[in-house]
């Protein structure tokens, strides 16, 4: 009942909480934070319903538009010129299909912007999760720099077996795993902390 209050309460909660999670969908991985980018865009276009058409966008979303516009357009030409010019390369479809899907970017950028400025989408519980997750994140790379394994038992020189090429061995990923990606992560979330 406690949580069904808060909800009447607050009817954009759902949003808010999902948009919240984008830092932790981070560290949980690449299917995770597609799945979290698809669940907020459905919701933020059903928040959003008519009021996309209403709005006026600025210059800047409109430069933005014409970004993927350009690639699309530009992939759609080098497919359809591989089409009908008989040397169809299958990567002109993968870059025709990367294109089409780079355009999720373009409708998260859409769905911020709009339920920002609607007064729908609120960044405390984005500003929250980025704050707990790089602190977690920090501490675990400590942690694992300390002891040799992280916090979940991973173990430091596990995921470099294969990389012999490798110079400095004492590389903690984290939570990542293989990806050494953990010091992006700190800082582009660590900047709110």
């Amino acid at each position: 009942s406690v949580i069904h209050e808060k909800i009447s309460n607050n009817p954009y909660l759902l949003i808010n909480l999902l948009f919240g999670f984008f830092p932790i969908s981070f560290i949980l991985g690449g299917a995770v934070v597609n799945l979290n980018l698809f669940l907020f865009l459905c919701l933020g276009i059903f928040y959003l319903k008519s009021k996309i058409f209403k709005i006026k966008f600025d210059f800047f979303v409109k430069i933005i538009f014409l970004f993927f516009f350009i690639i699309f357009i530009s992939s759609a030409i080098s497919l359809v010129k591989s089409l009908y010019l008989g040397e169809y390369d299958s990567s002109n479809l993968e870059r025709f299909t990367k294109a089409i899907l780079y355009f999720r970017f373009f409708l998260f950028l859409i769905t911020v912007y709009l339920l920002n400025k609607l007064n729908i989408l609120s960044f405390r519980y984005f500003f929250l999760t980025a704050v707990f997750s790089s602190v977690l994140v920090s501490a675990d790379i400590i942690f694992q720099s300390f002891f040799g394994f992280n916090i979940v038992g991973q173990s430091s020189f596990e995921h470099l077996k294969n990389r012999e090429w490798m110079i400095n061995p004492a590389v903690n990923s984290g939570f990542f795993g293989d990806e050494h990606v953990a010091g992006g992560f700190i800082q582009r979330f660590g900047f709110f902390a």
